[in-house]
C-alpha cells in the first residue's frame, strides 16, 4: 500500500539474467558467486556447494560409482558448454578433475534437473536447487564425500539506508533457512 492509501501492483520475479536493481526497480536480488555488480550493496548469506546426484532408478541400473575415478564412466547431464572438467574436492581436501561427458546438454538448469530425475543421467547442481528432491527420496547424492569449492551467495539491494522492513525480513529468513540445508 502506498502512503496515499492506494494499492502498489508488485510481483515476485524469478530469473537468471543479471539486471540493474534500480532501474529495474527490484527490491532485492539473490546472486551466487562474486557479484558483478559493484554498485550494490551485498550482504552475504551463506555458502552453497555444488554435488553430483542422480535419480534412484539411473543408479540401480549404472551402479553407484564410490570413487570419482569410478563415476567418469557413467552418463552426465551439463548446464555448461560441456567441455571444462568438474573441479570436486573430496576427504583430506584433495581435489580432482572429473572428466563428465555429456550425454545431454542444456541452457536452462530446470530441464538439467528434469532429465537427472527422468533417470538420464548425473548432474552437478547446488546444493540449495536440489534439497527438496534429496529430501524426498527423487534425487540421492552421487559420492557424498565430493562436492565442489564454494561459492558464496549474497543478497545484493541498492542501498541500506531506508531498507524497508520487508525487505530485511525476507533476508534474514533467508539466510536463516540457507543455514539449515
Amino acid at each position: 500500500m502506498t502512503p496515499d492509501g492506494s494499492v502498489r501492483n508488485t510481483c515476485s520475479r524469478l530469473g537468471d539474467q543479471l539486471i540493474d536493481l534500480i532501474e529495474a526497480r527490484i527490491d532485492v536480488a539473490v546472486r551466487i558467486g562474486q557479484p558483478r555488480d559493484s554498485a550494490a550493496v551485498m550482504r552475504k548469506l551463506a555458502d552453497n556447494r555444488r554435488i553430483l546426484v542422480a535419480s534412484p532408478t539411473y543408479l540401480d541400473g549404472a551402479g553407484r560409482p564410490r570413487t570419482p575415478h569410478e563415476a567418469a564412466g557413467h552418463l552426465f547431464l551439463r548446464y555448461d558448454d560441456g567441455s571444462a572438467p568438474w573441479r570436486l574436492q573430496g576427504p583430506g581436501d584433495e581435489v580432482v578433475e572429473l572428466e563428465a561427458r555429456c550425454r545431454l546438454r542444456a541452457d536452462s538448469g530446470d530441464i538439467v534437473n528434469d532429465w537427472a530425475l527422468a533417470g538420464y543421467g548425473i548432474m552437478m547442481r547446488s546444493q540449495v536447487d536440489v534439497a527438496a528432491e534429496l529430501g524426498d527420496g527423487r534425487l540421492e547424492r552421487v559420492l557424498p564425500h565430493w562436492r565442489s569449492g564454494a561459492a558464496p551467495i549474497y543478497a545484493l539491494f541498492h542501498s541500506s539506508r531506508h531498507l524497508p522492513t520487508k525487505v530485511r525480513a525476507f533476508v534474514a529468513a533467508l539466510a536463516e533457512r540457507l543455514e539449515q540445508l
